[in-house]
């Protein structure tokens, strides 16, 4: 009874002992990553149940950066490539080059069509890097069709989420054994030549996306020396153990607070939020639970990423107040643990805000994302504030921009920096401030 269900082919194919066919296509750009890091890593985890097959085409995109000059008839060749391989009315599977394979895959890539004709490693909604899939007349009639009027699409990635939609093609994201930064969430996978992640124990298959070429070569090494060594243990850079410390609840960020930030964010989604001075965590917390993208009705709601810009060296007004005076003697050690549990959604930048702005907006840009909200609640003298909310006006102009302390009075002397800062900040960029009674501000087109 069970080949005569509707997914017998897939169960046939995995008791099969016809090899997977795998198809890549390589341009001279990423041949160096076929044979160095695809090659290797998939004769010594597909244990001789799939086989390559190696599809060389032309040199199109002279850079091979995404939708950059020729990229559009570059992936053409990969679309035509997924055609033959329908054609063979097999279970088959389509995967980019700079793709590595840390453990055995097939089974789970299988199983994974479960149900659907196609199944694909999501960033995390479609991308054509890595999918598996059954040749059906359907597949094939829509992959026809795409061919037929190529053009009207950037890529193969738009393309074939076109085609899947209108030809009502049954499909469904691979399960989380096949990974990418961009769905562990990483927006900056790389920053000074280091990862901000390890990938979690249970990834097979692992895409090397959400960089440049030239930084290709370094996640994978990376990622298969993780692998090699076992070392998954942490995320971001996030020390490798959590440290040995009590879990600390101490937060700055009241009820008041909180209300006043939802009375600023509205109903807008925020996938993406940039934190600079994070003290023990409290408000990163409640961000990333509160916050997030936008989801459909049904379905599970998807936390925020957060990236927090922080030295972790202490807060030199706290020093006169012998509780917190004592929370900076472990200041970094402390936020790590409050922070451990959500360690898969935060991306912690030790720098002072001043370098870790200009560092993420550089990174950011090279894949052309901006966050959505900015919390500026770091050094609150006048210049350095004026500063942060400077900076990030100019490096991401459609960002929400909210600060804590507005009234907050340092001394007597300095009076109120923080409110001198924003309102001249505001000036300069035509904004107008609103402050809610907890002493939270946000700016607003004029």
């Amino acid at each position: 009874n069970l080949f005569r269900s509707s997914n017998s082919i897939i169960f046939k194919a995995m008791l099969s002992n016809n090899p997977l066919p795998v198809h890549v296509c390589v341009s001279d750009t990423h041949r160096l990553l076929l044979e160095e890091h695809f090659k290797p890593t998939f004769d010594a985890n597909s244990e001789g149940r799939a086989v390559l097959k190696v599809h060389n085409v032309p040199q199109l995109c002279a850079d091979g950066i995404i939708f950059h000059e020729g990229w559009r008839d570059q992936v053409r060749h990969k679309v035509r490539v997924t055609l033959e391989a329908c054609s063979s009315r097999e279970i088959f599977v389509c995967s980019d080059v700079d793709v590595v394979f840390l453990k055995p895959w097939v089974d789970d890539a299988l199983k994974s069509l479960h149900g659907v004709d196609l199944a694909w490693m999501g960033e995390p909604s479609f991308s054509p890097g890595f999918f598996i899939a059954r040749g059906s007349e359907h597949l094939e009639a829509m992959l026809r069709d795409l061919l037929d009027h190529w053009g009207q699409w950037r890529g193969d990635g738009e393309a074939m989420i076109y085609g899947l939609k209108k030809h009502k093609i049954k499909h469904h994201r691979l399960p989380e054994t096949f990974g990418n930064p961009g769905i562990l969430g990483y927006p900056i996978p790389i920053l000074s030549d280091e990862l901000t992640f390890k990938v979690p124990e249970n990834v097979a298959v692992f895409h090397a996306n959400f960089c440049e070429r030239g930084q290709k070569d370094l996640m994978i090494n990376k990622v298969r020396q993780q692998a090699a060594e076992d070392a998954r243990v942490g995320l971001g850079f996030f020390p490798p153990l959590c440290p040995d410390r009590p879990f600390d609840r101490q937060s700055m960020l009241s009820r008041d607070k909180m209300r006043d930030i939802l009375t600023a964010v509205g109903d807008r989604p925020l996938p993406l939020i940039v934190e600079i001075g994070c003290w023990l965590g409290g408000s990163t917390r409640w961000f990333l639970e509160t916050f997030g993208p936008p989801h459909r009705n049904g379905e599970p709601a998807a936390h925020s990423h957060l990236i927090c810009i922080d030295p972790w060296t202490g807060v030199p007004r706290f020093d006169s107040e012998a509780d917190l005076a004592s929370r900076m003697v472990s200041l970094w050690e402390q936020w790590c643990t409050n922070c451990w549990n959500w360690r898969h959604a935060i991306t912690p930048v030790k720098l002072t805000s001043r370098l870790g702005i200009k560092a993420i907006a550089g990174e950011l840009l090279s894949q052309g994302r901006q966050p959505d909200m900015v919390y500026i609640d770091g050094d609150h003298t006048e210049g350095e504030c004026y500063l942060d909310i400077m900076d990030c006006a100019r490096h991401w102009p459609t960002a929400l921009i909210i600060g804590d302390d507005y009234n907050l009075i340092e001394s007597e002397d300095k009076g109120r920096q923080v409110e001198r800062a924003v309102e001249k900040a505001a000036k300069e960029l035509c904004r107008t401030v609103h402050v809610g009674s907890s002493g939270t501000w946000w700016l607003s087109e004029s």
